[in-house]
């Protein structure tokens, strides 16, 4: 991966529903983000001059990078290879809550989400995530639609996680109603634990440019609900963790296999506790390109 640093805030309008729940922010909070941004730049650039020492202090002992290819590096493996890690294109926005910060690029390939963690020496990065704008086929793929006989047990009912805390169970049992709704199409319960920024973004052509705000999510359940039928049931997990901080934000990392078949993904989703309860408001995927494709009806429960 070659890549490079421009070193300025670009605010973007492409999610406009998104953005707009970030601009009215408290003073505090508008400085936290500053010095978050601050610490991703400073992150950047001593990649640029693989300076190790520098780019070490500014890593969470667990964090991990995962490439536009899928291929997910440790911390010691990223220090061990400076010269592949290089951000080549500039943040468009910068969101600071209390323990968790997200980075995006959402505009230029490889779009990136930086997932940073506030620990007592300041903030440190997380979860590197790098995703390709997809390239729609010559051939449209047409919308597979599901009847009445679908059915979704992972990820609408069980998955392959035993939660530790009570935060992880909130967060769990939150998800799974999310997956449901998605499955049977009811934007109201939907949208609850969605935050108004909201953004999921993959490589893959299911979404407009792999990119899709709570609006438009909640656009296209209202059409699945009008239609009527079954909505579109998630993609099985394979493998799932989760990382609490403080009781107020949590980072969730997991491994999928389309439900219709194909190469497994890894993706990245940030939980935060806010009004009462727990929202997502980031949700990042990426193919994992040397995997070989699965077939997850012969292999998972669905």
């Amino acid at each position: 991966m070659r890549r490079f640093v421009t070193y300025g805030l670009i605010i973007g309008v492409v999610c406009a529903t998104a953005f707009a729940a970030l601009a009215a922010k408290p003073v505090a909070a508008a400085e936290d983000e500053m010095v978050l941004f601050q610490a991703d730049q400073s992150l950047a650039q001593a990649l640029g001059k693989a300076d190790k020492a520098a780019v070490g202090a500014l890593l969470d002992e667990n964090f991990e990078w995962t490439d536009t290819d899928g291929k997910t590096w440790t911390r010691a493996q990223v220090l061990q290879n400076l010269a592949k890690f290089k951000i080549e294109s500039e943040a468009d926005w910068t969101h600071a809550y209390p323990h968790v910060g997200v980075v995006l690029n959402i505009h230029h390939s490889p779009r990136f989400a930086h997932i940073w963690v506030k620990r007592p020496a300041g903030w440190r990065a997380f979860v590197y995530l790098d995703t390709p704008i997809p390239v729609s086929p010559a051939t449209p793929v047409p919308l597979r639609h599901y009847d009445a006989n679908a059915v979704c047990n992972n990820p609408c009912k069980t998955l392959p996680f035993k939660p530790t805390t009570t935060i992880d169970q909130t967060i769990i049992t939150t998800w799974l109603k999310g997956k449901v709704a998605e499955w049977h199409p009811d934007p109201d319960i939907w949208t609850v634990p969605t935050g108004d920024e909201f953004l999921i973004i993959n490589d893959l052509p299911r979404l407009k440019d792999g990119i899709a705000s709570k609006a438009e999510r909640v656009a296209q359940l209202v059409k699945a609900k009008l239609r009527g039928g079954i909505g579109v049931p998630g993609d099985p997990v394979t493998s799932m963790r989760m990382t609490d901080f403080s009781g107020d934000g949590a980072v969730v990392i997991s491994h999928h296999v389309p439900r219709d078949g194909g190469k497994p993904y890894y993706n990245v989703r940030v939980w935060v506790y806010r009004n009462g309860g727990w929202q997502i408001v980031i949700s990042q995927q990426t193919t994992i390109k040397n995997a070989p494709p699965v077939d997850a009806k012969s292999t998972l429960p669905m």
